[in-house]
């Protein structure tokens, strides 16, 4: 399986995501995929990839059993039933577990969840869903439209590496070369122009093998390897730190005279260069990587939405999901109704663009304007916690999480009939479980009342006879993201996440910036710290109530620093209580697992929401 982006008419490039479910017949050899272990041909570094559980693969971790892994075209229906019908799924597994005629392994189901614990918490990268979650809990109707799937470049003057030697990309647009990947040639891999009028930065990396200088240009979001303690990370430009060393690539000859050498780099300048550039890249289709200037370099979980299988680009039937995100910033938000206006901005605008932009391709062109689905969240939550004076692990603020994530939910879903009144419902509407009369609050994980038993602030009885009558413009209309760069802008925390300090030190488009926590005199002894919460009950129990109300999916990231136990070691026993709490809640998605370094939080650690380079908002 392999993916690749893309960057359309200038706008930022896109990324891809490989799911599959816990009961693959290759689980245990996918599993390792983003590893340092074994022969290369069972890596896959570059690429991101989620893991699917629902329901029965956690009652057999439970219970001590024993799950089977099968070839989905080995056993009729159950990929389907996995996604739209968990009673059914349960149904066939099991008669398909009876049946000798058909090939599996079977494999301890603690065994296969301590590997799935230990390479996310090795790799930092590695998503896991709930699939149950995703269509029990969700907008859109399982029979119909089930949820399947969750969802660069250089200056001119740069060199890449190819087999008749270095070759300038600005001179060469159009043409196709064998160019080295870090690892073998790549054979036709055309150079072209992906934009104009772009901001760069100048990268300074220094080979410690023979103290040679060397610069690339590239923009924010260029992909880099990151090399640490035996492990490789993607990194952004934007992310990369002084001190970052960078992923060694291979020796090969080039040519008679040309000999290129594998070296390891380590960066010692991040400068904004002046004024604005054309840029240029390839799309190397076998490890994404290529060879600029002698140094190699080079895709969330909030999407949680229907796909439909495609036969090509221009097959009209076929879904690509695409979502169209913003969030209210809660640091102006005083009360539950001030989130009416900002709701109703962020809905009507959005829902403009979805008629306003290009579709590349019909499928995304499909799915994008017959269902209309956006994702409304919300950024400085850790601000808005400090505001009220309370903390993630404290009780009291998932009843003020409860309150506030009803208002942007209820104003979301008041602002999209108002919408359907004037151009009525999105086509595909009947699609929604919302055209089921079902709104949010009849179908989440009751296990939350256990948590939160906060009365209802709005009347949604009221709401439902509206959406009965006039239906709703969009499908969909709430997740939540990791908002790195609305964050910058706006001066506020990162999403919902806790900061990692007081000042994080972050790269804009205007430079380096060292940002300060909103309000740090005022409220500063009242913020949590993520290093400094207790574990992650509090803050997942918190997603858990947000959950509730949002009709997608949550970037919910996992936080552990090995300090906190013996031996320096989080031990498993942590891992899997963490996911089975988040599963019980009603959790759909876990991001990123962050593992504290050792790095000096004060200024050094770059608080980057999404660690591990993952894409921005």
């Amino acid at each position: 399986m392999t993916t690749s982006s893309f960057q359309y008419k200038g706008v930022r490039g896109g990324a891809a995501t490989v799911y599959y479910p816990l009961w693959h017949r290759e689980a245990e050899s996918l599993l390792v995929l983003k590893n340092n272990r074994g022969v290369e041909d069972n890596r896959a570094r570059h690429m991101d990839y989620g893991v699917q559980l629902n329901k029965t693969m956690y009652q057999r971790l439970i219970k001590g059993g024993n799950i089977s892994l099968f070839s989905p075209n080995e056993v009729p229906g159950l990929l389907e039933a996995f996604y739209s019908d968990q009673d059914e799924f349960d149904r066939l597994y099991t008669k398909y577990e009876s049946d000798e005629s058909i090939q599996r392994i079977t494999v301890k189901a603690v065994d296969l969840f301590s590997i799935l614990m230990q390479e996310r918490a090795s790799t930092g990268r590695i998503y896991i869903q709930n699939v149950d979650h995703c269509n029990t809990h969700s907008a859109f109707n399982p029979k119909y439209a089930p949820v399947t799937q969750s969802n660069l470049c250089v200056s001119g003057d740069t060199r890449i590496l190819t087999s008749e030697g270095y070759k300038r990309m600005d001179e060469n647009v159009g043409k196709k070369f064998t160019v080295w990947n870090g690892e073998e040639w790549s054979e036709n891999v055309e150079i072209v122009k992906t934009n104009t009028d772009q901001r760069l930065t100048r990268v300074t990396l220094r080979n410690n093998y023979n103290g040679t200088v060397i610069h690339v240009d590239a923009t924010d979001y260029h992909k880099w390897y990151r090399y640490e303690i035996n492990n490789v990370y993607e990194t952004r430009t934007r992310h990369l730190k002084l001190g970052d060393i960078i992923e060694e690539a291979s020796s090969v000859q080039v040519s008679d005279d040309l000999y290129y050498e594998e070296a390891e780099y380590e960066v010692i300048g991040l400068t904004y260069l002046e004024g604005l550039h054309d840029t240029y890249c390839v799309n190397e289709p076998k490890r994404h990587k290529v060879v600029f200037n002698g140094v190699l370099t080079g895709n969330c979980a909030e999407i949680a939405l229907p796909t439909k299988p495609m036969t090509s680009l221009d097959f009209s039937d076929g879904e690509i999901a695409l979502c169209i995100l913003s969030g209210v910033n809660m640091g102006v938000i005083e009360k539950p109704e001030d989130m009416e206006e900002p709701c109703e901005l962020l809905v009507r605008a959005l829902d403009a663009i979805i008629d306003y932009q290009e579709y590349p391709v019909k499928p995304a062109e499909y799915s994008c304007t017959k269902r209309r689905m956006l994702g409304i969240g919300v950024i400085n939550h850790a601000y808005f916690l400090a505001k009220h004076r309370t903390r993630y692990s404290d009780e009291a603020s998932k009843a003020l999480t409860h309150t506030y994530f009803e208002a942007l939910q209820y104003y979301c879903l008041k602002a999209s009939v108002k919408l359907a009144k004037e151009y009525g419902p999105c086509e595909l509407y009947h699609e929604t479980t919302y055209a089921q009369g079902l709104l949010p609050i009849d179908t989440y994980k009751k296990d939350v009342d256990n948590i939160c038993d906060t009365p209802y602030y709005f009347d949604w009885e009221a709401l439902r006879d509206e959406i009965k009558e006039h239906g709703l413009r969009n499908s969909c209309l709430t997740s939540q993201f990791p908002s790195e760069t609305s964050s910058q802008i706006s001066n506020a925390t990162n999403g919902i996440e806790p900061p990692r300090g007081y000042v994080s030190i972050k790269a804009s488009k205007d430079g380096i910036l060292k940002q300060v926590v909103p309000e740090y005199e005022r409220y500063g002894a009242e913020y949590e710290l993520l290093w400094d919460m207790p574990s992650n009950k509090g803050y997942l129990e918190n997603v858990a109530v947000m959950q509730k109300f949002m009709d997608q999916s949550i970037s919910t990231n996992t936080n552990y620093d090995p300090k906190k136990y013996p031996d320096g070691k989080v031990p498993m026993k942590v891992l899997l209580q963490d996911l089975l709490m988040a599963y019980k809640l009603g959790v759909k998605t876990l991001y990123y697992q962050n593992t504290r370094d050792g790095a000096d939080d004060k200024q050094g650690d770059l608080d980057d929401g999404c660690a591990g380079g993952g894409c921005k908002l």
